[in-house]
């Protein structure tokens, strides 16, 4: 079913408002906090409807639904888990798209609004001078959305088995000579190594380059998931499960797990491994939400996607420069050094 939540006050359809734990009415700027709205969808009193189901919701391809708020039409696709309605703009959310396996555990909200995020994008140290005049235009801000990305935040135990052999060295001279001894010991070493939340972006929307630039968040924000943090942001299922992603997450961290251990050992002046081993003693994997801005600016006839961290901040992308603006910076730099060569010459 789809699910909207509506505004007590004026019957307008409440989104989610960021940096809070409330829900905000863009027509009357009624607020109620989250554990208002669900208190009261509980009681029957209230602000959550429904619309018709269709008959998979969590099927395959393209189904057809209606927004409860106006009926309208909407065409959503598998992975559809939260949109907007095309004709009355309110957000719409598809139950089904949040629950069983495609439950998530916890969601980091958004930590600031659209227009806060208009205003980071405007003055990111990725624009400059030759930055063409439309990127900060009323049209291109417009096109900010909100989008809460799906991943897998995974964790491991392990204890790290590293075989190999120590060296230490003297150096001492007799008369030109110099005579270096080699001590050799046999080395062995179990070391216990945890890392916890690792992410893994479970879309295929988003590049995992830019998302990786974008990280890390702060994941003391996590919050138990609720539906009503959706309400105002697109959202997808997640294209990949964790067992899709596992090993190559594993990978990364057995990597890091082996150079940790390497690293406690200190008492050697060399060391050669022969044999590193990791034998896993707990292997976690939790569904979450991470919060995303994105702008796609489109440019000469070329689309330029912009990501911003919607925690942190932080952005990724490249923004195109203006060529006519750098034929006029250079048609004025050229005149410039023409008159001061032309002043000098005469001068002397």
């Amino acid at each position: 079913m789809i699910r909207i939540y509506k505004c007590p006050s004026c019957g307008g359809v409440l989104q989610y408002r960021p940096g809070t734990d409330e829900m905000v009415c863009p027509n009357c700027k009624n607020t109620q906090a989250i554990q208002t709205v669900l208190q009261m969808n509980s009681d029957g009193k209230s602000t959550g409807l429904t619309g018709v189901e269709s008959a998979d919701y969590a099927g395959t391809g393209v189904e057809n639904m209606a927004c409860p708020a106006c009926g309208g039409p909407l065409t959503v696709d598998e992975h559809t888990a939260s949109t907007f309605c095309p004709y009355c703009k309110s957000p719409n959310l598809i139950g089904s798209r949040f629950s069983g396996q495609y439950r998530p555990s916890r969601v980091l909200p958004f930590q600031f609004d659209k227009k806060e995020a208009q205003n980071k994008f405007k003055t990111w140290k990725g624009t400059g001078l030759l930055t063409p005049g439309k990127f900060k235009s009323a049209a291109t801000m417009d096109k900010v959305t909100g989008v809460y990305v799906p991943y897998w935040l995974y964790s491991y135990t392990g204890n790290v088995h590293l075989q190999g052999e120590g060296l230490n060295m003297r150096v001492t001279r007799q008369g030109d000579d110099e005579i270096i001894d080699t001590d050799h010991y046999q080395l062995e070493r179990n070391v216990q190594s945890t890392y916890e939340s690792v992410p893994a972006d479970a879309s295929e929307k988003f590049p995992d380059e830019n998302m990786n630039v974008l990280e890390p968040f702060d994941y003391s924000k996590l919050v138990n998931f609720s539906l009503p943090y959706m309400a105002g942001f697109l959202a997808d299922t997640y294209d990949y499960s964790a067992a899709d992603l596992n090993e190559k997450i594993r990978s990364q961290v057995e990597r890091e797990m082996i150079s940790d251990a390497q690293g406690t050992i200190t008492e050697y002046q060399a060391v050669n491994i022969a044999n590193a081993q990791v034998n896993y003693t707990d292997q976690r994997a939790e569904y979450v939400f991470m919060p995303i801005w994105t702008l796609i600016f489109e440019y000469m006839g070329k689309k330029y996607p912009l990501y911003m961290n919607g925690e942190s901040g932080e952005i990724d992308g490249v923004v195109p420069y203006s060529k006519l603006k750098a034929l006029v910076i250079f048609g004025i730099a050229f005149a410039v050094f023409f008159l001061i060569a032309f002043l000098l010459g005469r001068v002397f």
